[in-house]
């Protein structure tokens, strides 16, 4: 798995600067940077800085952290709605003169691709104070967090039991229950009408998983008359594939409705666009949100 980032700073004032500091304490990353003396912001002074390791710089006005922060990170994230304000200007010019990588108003997942690019283990955040941006510091936090908690991971596809595409000789599903279970998943929020009519059984070995935030949970979806009602779960994903992605979802019936066909614990079932030329046996990623699927070693 890929984790770039283990140190995020920013110059301690409210909006983007404070949503990034948040970020990192949601996911437990280290935090510092360095702030005005007396730890001033837009409000006033705000000691709670210090209890996210950031220092006190010599002088009371923005430009010299600014500046400074730039320089100690290995890149720089800009949020902001006005990027001609004094303090975000100031920072991209400073990228800019000290050769720093820098990224604007990106969102999660673009965030997340340019962090591993270009290697990142310190970011800088910066960007707009709140009273210039309302509520930047909310989608700073946003996007910050949800780039950082996703992750790759390594995997090799395998034969699972057949059933789900219909394939398998003794199913009693001659269409498959993918195929079977789309039109309720649509009448419930879900479509995976352009889907692959069936499961990608991904062995992503030595870890196994659990589901933790489930974008959609479906209790007793009474779709065959075969076995009661079944609930299932899904997390969205994407499946990368000769530096191709296919966008997918994380296919999981809970295993305390489930009659048969019990996956092993490190084996994914994933619904995803169709991708072609793929086999059994080959290696292949997925990337996804470790916030809402954990794994284990």
């Amino acid at each position: 798995m890929n984790k770039p980032v283990n140190l995020i700073i920013s110059g301690g004032q409210t909006g983007a600067d404070w949503g990034g500091l948040l970020a990192a304490a949601d996911l437990g990353i280290a935090t510092g940077g360095l702030a005005p003396k007396g730890y001033r912001t837009e409000l006033g002074e705000n000691l709670e800085l210090a209890k996210f390791g950031l220092q006190e710089a010599d002088r009371t006005d923005y430009e010299v952290r600014t500046v400074l922060n730039v320089q100690a990170a290995d890149a720089t994230v800009v949020f902001a709605d006005r990027l001609h304000s004094d303090g975000t200007k100031l920072t991209i010019e400073s990228c800019i003169k000290h050769e720093k990588p820098y990224l604007i108003n990106p969102d999660a997942l673009t965030l997340h691709d340019w962090l591993v690019e270009h290697q990142v283990k310190v970011l800088n955040v910066a960007g707009n104070r709140e009273s210039v941006s309302e509520g930047i510091s909310d989608r700073t936090r946003q996007v910050v967090r949800d780039a950082l908690s996703l992750c790759v991971v390594d995997g090799k596809l395998i034969q699972g039991h057949r059933v789900a595409s219909g394939l398998s000789e003794d199913s009693p599903y001659a269409e498959g229950s993918i195929s079977m279970q789309i039109p309720f998943f649509q009448n419930l929020g879900l479509d995976l009408s352009t889907y692959f009519r069936g499961t990608l059984n991904i062995d992503i070995s030595p870890y196994t998983y659990t589901i933790q935030k489930p974008q959609f949970t479906f209790r007793q979806v009474d779709w065959t008359i075969e076995h009661p009602p079944e609930d299932f779960s899904f997390v969205s994903c994407q499946v990368l594939y000769k530096g191709d992605r296919y966008d997918g979802w994380v296919y999981y019936p809970h295993p305390e409705t489930k009659l048969r066909h019990f996956q092993n614990p490190s084996v994914l079932e994933v619904i995803a666009l169709p991708i072609a030329d793929l086999g059994y046996g080959e290696s292949l990623q997925l990337l996804i949100n470790s916030q809402e699927v954990s794994l284990h070693l």
